[in-house]
């Protein structure tokens, strides 16, 4: 059997996922904060910080308000230990943090201490909260505000690497009922939050440039009108990041922030190829083949890909509709039929054995997911009867799903692979095989799939049982 071989650029998917770590339990400063029950005898908090969310969440039943500390005073507690790590000898008060973090020594009391009711919920704005790390991110060891303190540039970039992180790791433990981080619920296979963790660091690297630019920290608004609001500037409907539309942005970069310094640049470039390289993109983007758009390529291709994947989408399960390969249907409608390319910097190639089904409303959740993809396609050919694991765990109705493919995998050996497009993809042969004759289509699907391999192209991977009908 033929394998689906990836290449040289791509990476296994486990290392992509190792990269996103649930953020570690938030610890907690024992000065300024009122000691409760669930502290220990020095007045450290037992619980995580998820945990006293849900306590504070159930404060007026239990009437704890006086002693429980918030989120955000963790949060703060958390940023004012990296100060008093790296400076253990210096007398740094809440003033002196403050003015540090937001030019203003009584921001922190009057601003960022008092509660702001949200919905229902008491939480900092996500916009505040990236200001804190634009404020820190833009200092120098030459600013006035850090006269304090004697510090050196590693000190310094110490700080910022560890206030950052202390702040998006706050950010992604979603404290409130209301989340700063979420999934597009648009996309179908829905994903742990921290799986998103990689493209908000993309978001706050942008936005810091752009903030930059404009020599202020900006509105995420304005932001996206910057930059053309891809999927991942949006925090709260947050997606994977579009390859073609992320080449073009790199290539614009100098354009896009023309006020910031090489530095900054460089720094952002830097930043970006990180994300590169967690999301396994190539980095040169490579542009379609002149045979893509092909009526013949295409014909051939979604005649493959519904033979070996029996038109149900890779990642979910979920029918793929025959209306979807209809010509005259829009080309923004969600249900439109996309072909996949499984490795991203793959985009020249047209062999069906590197493609995928599916639909335009779920195409850009299998954006990063190669080796998942290629793992699925391999059990599924197998056509086997037992649904594979990776459905049990991560779809709550698989077993209900995977009888469709089991019954559509039946109808082709009890009836015919005639039988299968004209029963489930009439719109397949009203576009392709239009003057067909019954009981000929079987044969035609045959010349087109041999035609397609004297032509020089690689021979598909399909189930055993269809290629001794159509290749062998």
């Amino acid at each position: 059997m033929n394998k689906i071989y990836p290449s040289k650029n791509s990476k296994k998917l486990d290392k992509q996922q190792n990269h996103n770590k649930n953020s570690k339990e938030l610890s907690c400063s024992t000065n300024r904060i009122k000691k409760s029950p669930h502290c220990d005898t020095n007045g450290i908090p037992s619980n995580s910080v998820s945990d006293e969310m849900e306590i504070l969440k159930n404060s007026k039943k239990t009437g704890l308000e006086d002693v429980l500390f918030t989120p955000r005073e963790i949060l703060l507690n958390n940023i004012k230990n990296i100060f008093k790590r790296e400076f253990p000898n210096i007398c740094l008060s809440d003033f002196d943090i403050s003015r540090i973090i937001y030019d203003n020594q009584k921001f922190i009391k009057d601003d960022f201490l008092h509660a702001r009711k949200v919905s229902g919920n008491l939480r900092p704005d996500l916009l505040v909260l990236m200001k804190t790390i634009y404020n820190i991110q833009s200092l120098t060891i030459y600013d006035e505000k850090l006269k304090k303190m004697v510090i050196t540039s590693q000190i310094l970039n110490r700080i910022k690497k560890d206030v950052r992180k202390t702040v998006v790791d706050f950010i992604f433990s979603n404290p409130y009922d209301i989340m700063y981080v979420k999934q597009d619920n648009r996309t179908k296979f829905q994903k742990d939050t921290n799986f998103w963790r990689p493209e908000f660091e993309l978001f706050l690297d942008l936005w810091y440039a752009a903030s930059l630019n404009y020599k202020r920290p900006i509105t995420i608004r304005t932001f996206q009108k910057k930059i053309g609001n891809p999927a991942f500037s949006t925090p709260t409907k947050i997606g994977l990041c579009n390859t073609k539309y992320f080449y073009k942005l790199f290539k614009k970069l100098p354009h896009i922030f023309p006020n910031i310094s090489q530095d900054d640049l460089k720094q952002l470039h830097d930043n970006l190829k990180k994300y590169i390289k967690i999301r396994n993109l190539s980095e040169v983007y490579h542009d379609y083949s002149i045979y893509w758009d092909d009526e013949v390529t295409k014909k051939a291709q979604i005649t493959i890909l519904l033979l070996r994947d029996l038109g149900l989408e890779i990642l979910t399960l979920e029918t793929i509709p025959s209306i979807s390969f209809n010509k005259c249907l829009d080309l923004h409608d969600s249900s439109k039929y996309q072909r996949h390319h499984i490795f991203s910097n793959d985009k020249c190639s047209i062999d069906p054995k590197r493609l995928v089904l599916s639909v335009l409303n779920t195409h850009t959740s299998l954006e990063g997911l190669t080796n998942i993809i290629i793992d699925l396609i391999t059990v599924r050919i197998k056509w086997n009867d037992f649904c594979p694991q990776f459905y049990l765990n991560n779809i709550n109705n698989a077993q209900l799903l995977w009888k469709e493919f089991l019954k559509r995998r039946n109808d082709i050996i009890n009836n015919s692979i005639e039988y299968f497009f004209r029963t489930y993809y009439p719109d397949v042969v009203n576009r392709f095989y239009n003057n067909v004759p019954n009981d000929l289509l079987e044969f035609e699907i045959k010349q087109v799939i041999q035609d397609w391999i004297k032509d020089g192209n690689p021979k598909p991977i399909l189930p055993k049982y269809l290629d001794n009908l159509l290749i062998e």
